[in-house]
C-alpha cells in the first residue's frame, strides 16, 4: 500500500513551484521583489524602500521591519528610472 505522502507530492521540480509562488502572490518580500525585477541585489530594494523611492509597507510597524511590496508598486518604480526609447 501506498502512503498518501508519495501521492501529494507536487509534480513540479522545487525551483518551477518556487517561481509560481512568486508570480502568483500579492505581497512580495524584499527577496521575492528583487528576484521579480531580474535579480538585482536585495539591498538595491531595501535601499530604495529606505530612501521611500519603492512604495512598501514594513511589517510590524518599525522602521526595521520586514519589508512587503506589491508587484504594481515595484513596476511603477521600474517605470520612473525609464530612458531612451520610445514610450510604452
Amino acid at each position: 500500500m501506498q502512503s498518501t505522502v508519495e501521492n501529494t507530492r507536487p509534480t513540479e521540480p522545487d525551483g518551477e513551484t518556487a517561481i509560481r509562488r512568486l508570480l502568483d502572490a500579492e505581497w512580495l518580500t524584499a527577496i521575492e521583489a528583487a528576484t521579480y525585477v531580474g535579480n538585482i541585489g536585495v539591498s538595491t530594494i531595501r535601499e530604495a524602500c529606505n530612501r521611500n523611492e519603492l512604495r512598501h509597507v514594513r511589517i510590524g510597524g518599525t522602521q526595521r521591519g520586514p519589508i512587503r511590496t506589491r508587484k504594481e508598486w515595484i513596476d511603477e518604480w521600474l517605470h520612473r528610472w525609464t530612458r531612451g526609447g520610445d514610450a510604452v
